[in-house]
């Protein structure tokens, strides 16, 4: 008769061992600086701060410690589109985006209409991305944004 070599445990996963595998990939991906494209394209936003006529969105972008804001888009209400185009030299220190939507107002200081925190390690993972993002006001929806962002 053959001899029966014993069925081998199942490995569960081990967190810390994937955490720093993922941290030495996201090095090895990196090759130093790079450009990153930032392309808000438009939003479905639920929160209106206007009540009479309609908001006027624009997106304001905070990398590290230089912010980008795009024109605004005048009587868009909750469906703002954007043709702005950023340009940023992203580091290995680089690993977030904040987006804040605001609603321009002339006689009164602008309102937030929503904002979150983007994670940029699936840009450095595939290049090219177009994603929605959930935007928050104060613990609740407030709609979705649509940004491209591009990695040379």
């Amino acid at each position: 008769p053959k001899p029966q070599t014993p069925n081998p445990k199942p490995q569960t996963p081990n967190p810390i061992f994937e955490y720093y595998f993922c941290l030495l990939n996201n090095n090895l991906m990196f090759s130093g600086p790079s450009t990153l494209l930032i392309k808000p394209i438009s939003a479905n936003l639920t929160r209106n701060t206007e009540t009479i006529g309609k908001m006027d969105p624009y997106v304001e972008l905070t990398i590290g410690s230089q912010t980008f804001k795009t024109k605004v888009h005048q009587d868009a209400g909750k469906n703002p589109t954007w043709n702005d185009i950023f340009s940023y030299q992203l580091t290995q220190s680089d690993d977030t985006i904040r987006i804040k939507v605001w609603d321009k107002d002339t006689l009164s200081k602008n309102d937030l209409i929503g904002e979150t925190t983007a994670n940029l390690a699936g840009v450095r993972h595939r290049k090219n991305n177009t994603e929605t993002f959930n935007l928050t006001h104060a613990g609740k929806s407030a709609g979705t944004i649509l940004i491209g962002l591009e990695l040379h």
